[in-house]
């Protein structure tokens, strides 16, 4: 376990740095999931501490001794805790400030406080009205959103996000949890359903909980009773999940199935299940030694609904697999994962995968120090025909960073022209047509980015200073400073205006 952990990292690291934990996230439709914390940020930011004590139970065991002072990893981090405060905090209160790099750039839109501690995962529900994310503090909280299907009846009377306010001038309904999530998502995307959660809680491994939605009975910030439960989760040697995929059903048949959830382990494992009842559907181990992030999307398919999933592992190529599933209520056809038939090749180890909402564009970066582009078949290739479909590389283009530093997380918009990409702090935003840099902010958060994710559909947005209302894809991310934060995409034309470094 030890020799992967430092297998994975991108250089030799002095003190806690090389040993900060690992976080997961939510990748919906064109989401990513993430593998190993990145290097020390450069330009001035730094990972907080308070990330370096996530998962102590796990982390204890594999701290080493410094052998100057005798002192173990996990005490300098605890006095360094207690002495100074993490980075982004301001003054003695404890409180996140955003860097300067970020409150000033023009594509910062909001900043969503509250957490009390890093951000382990955002999502959209499918209709854009809120956002739903969760912390190490024990907490989920939903956010509203401005939306036709929740605060008008016509687009047209949607009130638009206005820059460096909050979403809507309604508090964020907050429900504490009595374990720390490690990701959260909507059942199905439909926040009125109820809310999927990974999370672990001591030593009986991930489960896997699906709860009421905001508003289904008891006090606001009560942990009401599970829809359903399933876990612990049989993972290889304790290794947490790198990401908690949901995918709504692609059919609107009554025989159809029903949607889908799926939890990608850090070490080989895919495991889907019935987002209605718990049951675990299908599974594939994808034999790459160690997994670094995943995504998934619906897609079409023959006799009823299905999902594909790209998952980056320790191979130079993301696997990518078609779930199956099966024949809805008759049965005759029972769910199942297997392979594509086709795969988005580097010449070094994929970091990083993302799919578009259709599945019919990619992105991927790697170690070798690019990142790529891909138009892919969008489904799976049909064997018994004969049929063979393989990704088509649009671009390679060298990542704008320091050498041995690459994209950690990918996540490309919705209809897949702007790709999201995080290192570190750092957040660019990369056009996938050309590979031209649109936007960069040098640092995005105080601490690591640790998740990203689309607004479903594109959002109202005021301009600056009473500029006209335009519509815009928006980006929420998470960070280790216990924020979260809206950005406006630069439109995949533009001329990098949007690029901030601090």
């Amino acid at each position: 376990m030890l020799l992967f952990r430092r297998g994975s990292s991108s250089s030799s690291r002095q003190g806690g740095e090389e040993q900060q934990p690992r976080r997961t996230t939510t990748a919906g439709a064109g989401g990513g999931g993430r593998g190993k914390a990145g290097t020390a940020r450069r330009r001035g930011s730094t990972n907080a501490p308070a990330a370096a004590a996530a998962e102590p139970q796990q982390e204890e065991e594999e701290a080493p001794k410094n052998p100057a002072a005798g002192t173990s990893l996990k005490s300098l981090v605890n006095a360094s805790r207690s002495g100074g405060g993490a980075s982004g905090s301001g003054g003695g209160s404890g409180t996140p400030q955003p860097p300067p790099s970020a409150s000033s750039s023009p594509l910062h839109l909001s900043w969503l406080k509250g957490h009390g501690d890093g951000i382990s995962s955002v999502a959209f529900s499918a209709d854009g009205a809120f956002l739903l994310t969760a912390s190490r503090d024990r907490a989920l909280r939903q956010w509203p959103f401005p939306s036709p299907s929740s605060s008008s009846s016509s687009a047209k009377e949607t009130p638009p996000l206005r820059r460096g306010a909050q979403p809507t001038p309604a508090q964020p309904r907050s429900r504490a949890l009595h374990v720390s999530p490690l990701a959260a998502s909507y059942l199905a995307g439909d926040a009125s359903k109820g809310i999927v959660v990974l999370s672990r809680d001591g030593l009986n491994g991930p489960t896997l909980t699906a709860i009421p939605a905001f508003g289904s009975g008891g006090k606001n910030s009560d942990a009401p009773a599970a829809l359903w439960e399933a876990g612990p989760l049989p993972l290889i040697n304790g290794r947490r999940p790198v990401a908690l995929l949901c995918s709504s059903s692609s059919s609107s048949s009554k025989s159809s199935p029903s949607p889908l959830v799926a939890v990608v382990s850090e070490r080989t494992e895919l495991e889907t299940f019935d987002a209605a009842t718990g049951r675990r559907t299908a599974a594939v181990d994808t034999g790459g030694l160690r997994t670094h992030g995943a995504c998934c999307c619906s897609v079409g398919a023959e006799g009823g609904s299905g999902a594909l999933f790209a998952v980056a592992t320790f191979a130079s190529d993301a696997k990518v697999y078609f779930f199956d599933g099966g024949n809805g209520e008759s049965g005759s056809k029972a769910p199942s994962v297997q392979k594509a038939g086709w795969t988005l090749s580097h010449s070094s180890q994929v970091l990083a995968v993302s799919l578009s909402r259709d599945g019919t564009r990619a992105a991927t970066s790697s170690r070798d120090g690019t990142w790529a582009s891909w138009k892919t078949p969008g489904k799976k290739s049909n064997s018994a025909s004969g049929e063979r479909t393989e990704a088509t590389k649009l671009g390679s283009w060298k990542q704008d960073l320091p050498p041995e530093d690459f994209y950690r997380l990918l996540a490309l918009s919705p209809d897949g022209s702007v790709l999201a990409a995080a290192a570190g702090g750092d957040l660019h935003f990369l056009c996938s047509g050309s590979g031209a840099l649109l936007g960069a902010v040098s640092p995005a958060h105080g601490g690591e980015v640790t998740t990203l994710c689309w607004s479903p559909q594109k959002k109202k947005v005021a301009g600056l200073e009473g500029g006209l209302e335009e519509e815009k894809w928006v980006l929420a991310s998470g960070g280790d400073d216990r924020a979260v934060r809206l950005w406006v995409a630069p439109e995949a034309g533009g001329d990098g205006s949007g690029w901030q470094r601090g």
